[in-house]
């Protein structure tokens, strides 16, 4: 992606041209003319409090988490609070139950300390925790995208949230929650918390600023379960990062503060909904016969599912030769593979660059039936 224009189908990315780079200009504005009165020196390792307070606030309202400004910490992105989940609560060789198809970046994080990843299947009402509980009993964590699971979209169901509480509890397994994109959902309000339910302090919650505002603001947040554990956190943050950038910190407080963030946050909701559904109406148009779309009321990227008609080979080579990016969900397996599918992102997408974009995806897929010859 060059100068804030990504390629067709990146997904995960917000709509960098609709950031109200105004209001942040003017905030950023305000906090360096007051900059003399902040504190500049080494802070806080946990992050800026008051920055901590607004989170904390924005949490209990929006997402019914329960939590208060003292056990939220501020990490640079969410793979640093992977990584330091896995620093403080895992040794190698423990076993964590791992969404199946899931997140590539938490996969790598425990890989690379050493953690046997135990693949879970996903089912229509999320993750499989029958399964899971029968095969991997001694897991002593669970990774989980409960509100719209990555990459397939299922939404994780009442009694499979109180049910996997009840097993984190009696085995005393932890459970990460990383509610990566929980505020785009597009038909009623967004969906509360597992966290929000846990009442043996079980849970530990990660959220992103990447998705909201834009990546390379790098900040991201962990809501720990208890004072003891934020110690601990803390502990291992000292050393590794000593703290996240205070000037970015300082921008993002004001612009939480004074309701930028709020209304920002629905202005894309709004257009991230007429985005999916002008993608959905295009890709009807152009590849009914060829695609199976697997369509959430939520998120930033849809599910296609592939006909069989389609040689899968053929299909990446056309894709190479048009420098789209199509991801496969086959990359986010582990053992439990699913029908050939692809993953389309469609949030910074105005509806000409979709329409151009899945010209060129037709035309992969006409070139890449099992019947066609190459050119």
């Amino acid at each position: 992606m060059a100068n804030n224009i990504p390629m067709p189908f990146q997904k995960g990315t917000p709509s960098l041209d609709s950031f109200p780079y105004a209001v942040w200009h003017q905030v950023g504005n305000k906090v360096l003319k007051d900059l003399k009165n902040h504190y500049l020196g080494y802070t806080d390792v946990l992050g800026h409090w008051p920055l901590r307070k607004a989170i904390s606030s924005y949490l209990r309202i929006s997402r019914a988490v329960n939590c208060t400004p003292e056990q939220v910490v501020i990490v640079t992105g969410s793979q640093q609070g992977i990584n330091l989940i896995v620093s403080c609560l895992l040794e190698p060789n423990d076993e964590v139950w791992m969404e199946d198809p899931g997140y590539r970046g938490a996969r790598s994080a425990f890989n690379n300390a050493g953690v046997k990843l135990c693949p879970v299947p996903i089912e229509e009402d999320g993750l499989n925790i029958e399964y899971a509980k029968k095969h991997f009993e001694k897991a002593k964590l669970a990774y989980i995208t409960p509100s719209h699971q990555y990459p397939l979209g299922s939404t994780l169901s009442q009694s499979k949230r109180l049910e996997l509480l009840t097993w984190a509890n009696e085995r005393g397994m932890w459970i990460l929650e990383d509610d990566y994109d929980s505020e785009f959902r597009y038909e009623g309000n967004p969906l509360a918390s597992l966290q929000g339910l846990d009442s043996n302090n079980r849970v530990i919650y990660s959220g992103t600023f990447s998705k909201v505002l834009f990546p390379g603001l790098r900040l991201a947040y962990l809501v720990l379960p208890s004072a003891g554990l934020v110690e601990r956190f803390k502990t291992v943050k000292e050393i590794t990062d000593r703290q996240s950038p205070i000037l970015e910190q300082l921008i993002l407080t004001r612009f939480i503060e004074e309701g930028h963030f709020l209304r920002h946050l629905r202005k894309m909701r709004i257009l991230y909904s007429e985005r999916q559904h002008i993608m959905i109406k295009l890709l009807g148009q152009y590849l009914n016969d060829y695609l199976q779309i697997s369509a959430s009321p939520a998120g930033m990227h849809l599910v296609c599912y592939l006909s069989n008609q389609i040689d899968i080979e053929k299909f990446k080579k056309e894709i190479g030769k048009r420098h789209l990016i199509v991801d496969f969900v086959s990359e986010l397996t582990l053992e439990h593979h699913i029908k050939p599918a692809i993953m389309l992102g469609y949030t910074p997408f105005p509806k000409h660059r979709m329409k151009a974009g899945i010209e060129q995806l037709s035309a992969c897929v006409l070139n890449a039936l099992a019947d066609s010859t190459e050119e």
